[in-house]
């Protein structure tokens, strides 16, 4: 808006000028500057004007694609918030055994700012126990090197009588991102026998130590390099039948979960530090290899092949317990909406005006016990944009799979986002009414004539926009609830992300539907479709710290890096059996380290796997090229798709 407002004052100002000259007996009077600050004003609200009308000629058709994208990918029209890892420690006495923090629930707190404090929740479930890891350590052992972790009680706790079947770590190597990600490489690699083209590192055993009772008898299991796995790739926990998702936002169910990967990776890369440490034994898969009376401690030895020489784990703390990703939203209401029978649009505004909007909130209304959906199985009431009538009742979508109640209202609303006015970068979010048969908003007379106060109330999500960019690591250290631990934010925040929705939204929009398998067997639409998901406008998000344009050098590295794509269809043997596979071959250059390139490959392997059609698996090779020649080639493993294999 304000390029076309000041392009409309210079039309104004500057060739009114030529027009008096051309035009005198017509328009002379614009030859003359005025002092009047009534005309000033006057010809300003008509720059304003004209300049909304040509910025809803060159917005192409919103009303489309907003509609579109709201309904099929509504995460690309949302704003990605500012986000970092928080790190919780038990207090002493506090946690006797496991205690967990369930994700999404627990709102934690900044220090104040500006006379506000910025919100945040956390994106993934923790389980506190009173455990922490009194040492780390690296040695050279022979052709390779072992890391020992030893593990202490927090005050006076056996061991023995905790549930450790699995422990969650962060690879936290301060600001030194690709440390990190080599380090994951390190942990959960497990390459084919006599894999060695690849130039990072793998995990070759995991050995855990311990002495058990008031003689301390020694004990010891040796476990497989899988007990060690990534974390974030999936939104089921891989030792849990139940889910324990660790998204960073709220992800509607009808899009395509790939794309939470992309869009997670360019926000948070640190996300992926993650690692899970199964401790349960071969056995007995329902308790942990750890068992007996009176163990103080343990130690688990990796033994890691190919790490590089001279690497040392120099960071203060490379390995955390009781982490977790936080995301800066909160749940807060709109202004109250008064209906008006002559009004198309209306400019939805926080309450209190300290806050930006993410989206309407729609999720379920909680019962009084907490939960968000009735026993019997039926569909809650929602959230959303509800009428003040005793029913409370609730407006729909227009745009919608949810089925219309049948006592709804006549009408219904449709979103619609656009450049904010008054702060750079945000963008602002209008409602409008409209029948639910016919694009008319006749019937909003017959809604404001029957209710006495027809007043809307419209539950939100909601952001602090740009203000935690200005915190600093530690900041975060308050809760809005009671919890048996402290916490601070490990590193700083990073900076939020404006949503897309510049000219050309309908070709994203292009770009989004005409995605399959196929169309990605080729570098220049892989390339295409990665970069609608690189971060624009405030900053991008590499490591923690820096400033944004050399982190968003290095996302544009990532993906312009990318310089052949090669796929086929093939057979291969997976769980003893013959399965069609599409075997893919990523032709990369070099870019930053071999950990970042190892990440950016296990992005690529899950996000490509989830477009192989039912009962069919995907593999994915990734070939560094230096000079134009192959320097390193990464094998992934076979990885079923998205469909279950029958």
């Amino acid at each position: 808006m304000s390029r076309y407002f000041a392009d409309e004052k210079t039309y104004l100002r500057q060739l009114g000028h030529e027009l008096a000259d051309a035009l005198p007996e017509v328009a002379g009077a614009l030859a003359y500057e005025s002092t009047d600050g009534d005309v000033d004003r006057l010809l300003s609200g008509v720059a304003f004007l004209t300049a909304r009308i040509r910025e809803k000629l060159d917005d192409e058709l919103p009303e489309l694609t907003h509609s579109l994208l709201e309904l099929l990918f509504p995460h690309f029209l949302r704003p990605v918030p500012s986000m970092s890892i928080v790190e919780f420690t038990p207090k002493r006495g506090a946690v006797q055994r496991s205690f967990e923090i369930p994700r999404w629930t627990t709102e934690l707190r900044t220090r104040e700012l500006d006379g506000a404090r910025c919100r945040f929740r956390t994106c993934a479930p923790v389980d506190l126990r009173p455990l922490r890891i009194a040492n780390a350590a690296l040695s050279a052992e022979g052709r390779g090197h072992t890391i020992r972790l030893e593990f202490a009680p927090v005050g006076e706790i056996d061991l023995g009588t905790l549930d450790l079947r699995t422990l969650r770590m962060h690879l936290c190597f301060d600001d030194d991102a690709e440390k990190a990600r080599l380090m994951l490489a390190a942990l959960t690699r497990v390459p084919k026998w006599g894999d060695d083209r690849s130039g990072l590192p793998w995990l070759e055993q995991v050995e855990i130590a311990w002495e058990e009772g008031d003689s301390r008898v020694p004990r010891s299991v040796v476990l497989p390099p899988e007990a060690v796995r990534p974390v974030g790739f999936d939104d089921l926990a891989w030792d849990d039948e139940e889910p324990r998702a660790t998204h960073l936002l709220p992800f509607p169910d009808r899009s395509f979960s790939g794309y939470r990967l992309l869009q997670e990776y360019f926000a948070l890369p640190a996300k992926y530090h993650f690692v899970d440490l199964s401790l349960r034994d071969r056995g007995f898969e329902d308790r942990s290899a750890l068992r007996g009376a009176g163990i103080r401690s343990f130690t688990v030895s990796l033994r890691v092949r190919g790490l590089p020489d001279g690497f040392q784990l120099v960071a203060r703390r490379p390995f955390r317990l009781h982490c977790t990703p936080v995301v800066n939203l909160f749940q807060h209401e709109a202004d109250p909406v008064v209906l008006d029978p002559l009004r198309a649009e209306y400019l939805l505004r926080p309450r209190g005006g300290c806050a930006e909007i993410w989206s309407i909130d729609e999720s379920p209304e909680p019962e009084s016990d907490g939960t968000a959906a009735r026993r019997d199985g039926r569909r809650r009431r929602r959230r959303g944009v509800r009428l003040n009538d005793a029913a409370r009742s609730r407006v729909p979508a227009l745009y919608s799979f949810d089925r219309v109640e049948p006592n709804a209202l006549p009408a219904c609303y449709e979103l619609r986002r656009q450049p904010a006015v008054h702060r750079r970068g945000g963008a602002d979010l209008l409602l409008r009414f409209l029948t639910r048969n016919q694009r008319d908003p006749a019937n909003l007379f017959e809604l404001t004539h029957r209710h006495a106060d027809p007043v809307l109330s419209i539950d939100l999500w909601c952001t602090d926009g740009v203000r935690p960019v200005a915190l600093l690591a530690g900041d975060l250290s308050e809760c809005a609830g009671d919890l048996p631990a402290t916490f601070e934010n490990i590193c700083g925040f990073t900076p939020p992300v404006p949503p897309p929705i510049d000219r050309g939204l309908h070709w994203r929009l292009i770009s989004h539907l005409g995605v399959h398998g196929r169309s990605l067997a080729n570098a220049e639409n892989l390339r295409a479709l990665l970069g609608l998901y690189e971060p624009q406008g405030f900053g991008t998000t590499d490591s923690m710290g820096g400033e944004p344009q050399r982190r968003g050098r290095a996302v544009r590295n990532r993906i312009e890096s990318i310089d052949a794509v090669h796929a086929w269809a093939t057979t291969e043997l997976y769980r003893g059996a013959p399965t069609p596979a599409v075997h893919t071959e990523l032709q990369i250059r070099e870019f930053g380290g071999p950990g970042d390139r190892y990440l950016f490959g296990c992005v690529i392997d899950r996000f490509l796997s989830h477009y192989v059609a039912a009962n069919t698996v995907s593999r994915l090779d990734v070939v560094t090229l230096h000079e134009g020649r192959a320097a390193a080639q990464l094998e992934f493993p076979l990885r079923a798709g998205a469909e279950e294999l029958l």
